[in-house]
């Protein structure tokens, strides 16, 4: 029988995140935990208001299939009985940890992929000084950055051995923010 367990968390970020929205200096997130037979299986979400979601109504999410997943409902199940959505993720996220610790094997093994070579991803800058972010973006060009830009903001691609990174600088004042970075 497995025993599923979820709460909320706060996880400090290393730095301060600031865009034009406001400042955030945690991540808030529900974790969930499901135990079968001695393993663990994890997964998280954050619920994300712009699409409806607040902690309340994700825990809620959780807890209205709390009994169908301690009685062993599959994943395939589970995409029944709730809507795509953080709630969602964080189950069948821990059900697929769960599951491929059963079977002994990584989670690209058994979900019968090859890892990628590469890997891209996109980090945004936070707002602030031109000085200071002048800094973060001479920190991401010593990383071998390529830049391109839009009309609002510069986009830096580094390029590393395994992975490839978007970084998004939000730039209010492109003008001074050059004229900074010359």
């Amino acid at each position: 029988m497995r025993v599923m367990r979820f709460y909320p968390q706060a996880w400090p970020l290393r730095t301060p995140f600031v865009i034009a929205r406001g400042e955030r200096t945690e991540a808030r997130v529900v974790v969930v935990d499901i135990e079968q037979d001695g393993l663990h299986g994890i997964g998280e979400c954050t619920p994300y208001p712009r699409y409806g979601e607040t902690e309340a109504s994700v825990i809620g999410q959780i807890n209205s299939v709390l009994h169908g997943i301690e009685q062993g409902i599959s994943r395939d199940v589970l995409l029944q009985l709730l809507p795509a959505g953080a709630a969602r993720n964080a189950i069948d996220s821990a059900l697929w940890d769960l599951e491929r610790q059963a079977a002994g094997q990584t989670l690209a093994e058994y979900a019968g992929v090859a890892l990628p070579t590469r890997i891209a991803t996109a980090q945004t800058l936070s707002i602030d000084e031109p000085q200071t972010m002048a800094e973060a973006t001479r920190r991401c060009w010593s990383n071998r950055c390529r830049r391109s830009t839009t009309r609002r903001c510069s986009i830096l691609s580094i390029r590393c051995r395994f992975a490839r990174m978007r970084v998004v600088i939000p730039v209010t004042n492109w003008r001074r923010y050059r004229a900074v970075m010359k």
